[in-house]
């Protein structure tokens, strides 16, 4: 095998890890974007389920956000 028949890094790396490979494309489009006050509709706190486990993010008197398990 020549040094140009050889796989390259990324083609590695690739290989190695086929999620990298089955989502590289989308892992590059832009987050979509939600605003704090659509997802609190005017509430201090919201409950999140992911996967099984609640999730609270509440906003702080100072408007800051805050995530807990």
């Amino acid at each position: 095998m020549t040094k140009a028949d050889a796989p390259s890094t990324t083609d590695k790396e690739n290989t190695m890890n086929p999620e990298k490979t089955a989502t590289g494309a989308a892992a590059s489009a832009e987050p979509t974007t939600v605003s704090a006050d659509a997802l609190l509709q005017g509430q201090r706190t919201l409950r999140i389920v992911h996967r099984g486990e609640v999730y609270t993010l509440r906003m702080t008197r100072n408007d800051k956000l805050i995530l807990t398990k």
